[in-house]
């Protein structure tokens, strides 16, 4: 291989790397969560009945 054969691996290796890294982040992002994140909120605002 001479080095233009290698320069290319690589960006293609880099390439392919970025998009799993957003591929699986954006497959993270709709797995089911255990609980929402702190300082939301959600759990203070319970209704009262009066």
């Amino acid at each position: 291989m001479d080095f233009q054969n290698i320069l290319v691996a690589i960006i293609i290796s880099a390439a392919l790397l970025y998009i799993g890294q957003i591929v699986w982040r954006k497959a993270k992002a709709f797995s089911p969560k255990s609980s929402c994140g702190a300082g939301c909120g959600c759990a203070g605002k319970t209704k009262q009945k009066m």
